[in-house]
C-alpha cells in the first residue's frame, strides 16, 4: 500500500488536486476522508470498487492503479522511455554491429534476477 500512497500523492500534486476534488471527480464513490487515510498510510487494503473510484477521481488508468496497489512492478515506471532517436540508433546497432547483436542475444537468455543484477552493476 506504500506504493499506492506515493503514487496517489504524486498524481494529486501533479494535477493540483485535493482529496475533495478527487472525491468529486469520482462522483462521490470514494470519500475524501478515505483518500486522506490512504495518503496517511492508514489503509491496509483497498477494494476493487474503491480502486475503480480512485482511478476515476485521479483520471488515471485503472489497470495501472491495480498493479501499483498490488505491489507488482510496472515496466518503465521508474524511468522514461528511450527517446525515439536513441531507440532507432539502438535497433540499428543491434542489426549492424556483431558485438552489439551478441550482447543482446546474451541478455535475452538471462533470467530476470541475473538481468537485474547486471543492470545494477552497469549503473
Amino acid at each position: 500500500m506504500d506504493r499506492l500512497r506515493v503514487y496517489v500523492r504524486e498524481v494529486m500534486d501533479k494535477k493540483g488536486l485535493s482529496e475533495w476534488q478527487v472525491e468529486k471527480r469520482a462522483n462521490r464513490k470514494i470519500k475524501d476522508s478515505y483518500i486522506k487515510d490512504i495518503l496517511a498510510g492508514k489503509t491496509k487494503s483497498i477494494s476493487v470498487e474503491k480502486l475503480n473510484a480512485l482511478a476515476e477521481g485521479l483520471g488515471v488508468d485503472g489497470v495501472e492503479l491495480y498493479r501499483i496497489a498490488s505491489g507488482k512492478d510496472i515496466p518503465g515506471a521508474e524511468e522514461e522511455a528511450l527517446p525515439p532517436g536513441l531507440f532507432v540508433k539502438a535497433i540499428d546497432l543491434m542489426i549492424h554491429d556483431p558485438d552489439v547483436s551478441a550482447i543482446v542475444r546474451a541478455l535475452l537468455r538471462l533470467k530476470p534476477a541475473k538481468l537485474k543484477a547486471l543492470r545494477k552493476q552497469l549503473e
